[in-house]
């Protein structure tokens, strides 16, 4: 696992996906006048930020140093579908990922409403995105 880690894979499509999403917003500012825009373009966008979640997610559950959080042994030996049910309840115990805020700023423009990808992990649901 580490070695996707250690030559940069995942960073590299992280910035990748975030620069196309940059690049985007010079022409749909996100501002609520905007949030019912839809495009091929934002569609697959947001596939491909949803497939790199899930393929970071799959690398991330078979690291050992995971094991020492009882509720992990408990997932990993059933036989659940790793899907976005099994990564809410494996690590959102670990991260509380629902309280992490994202602060939006493109440029000199800093937005006032924040984001919370993960929200929902804690009413046991799932993001919309």
């Amino acid at each position: 696992m580490a070695d996707v880690f250690l030559k940069g894979a995942v960073w590299q499509k992280f910035t990748q996906l975030e620069s196309e999403f940059i690049s985007a917003i010079h022409y749909f500012p996100l501002e609520k006048s905007f949030s019912q825009i839809w495009s091929k373009f934002f569609g697959d966008l947001l596939v491909r930020i949803g497939n790199s979640v899930d393929s970071l997610f799959r690398l991330m559950i078979k690291d050992e140093s995971f094991d020492s959080y009882p509720h992990v042994k408990d997932l990993k030996a059933t036989r659940r579908s790793r899907n976005i049910n099994f990564f809410r309840d494996f690590f959102e115990p670990i991260y509380e990922l629902s309280g992490v805020d994202v602060k939006i700023a493109y440029e000199h423009v800093v937005y006032d409403e924040q984001s919370y990808p993960f929200e929902e992990f804690k009413n046991g649901e799932n993001p919309g995105w």
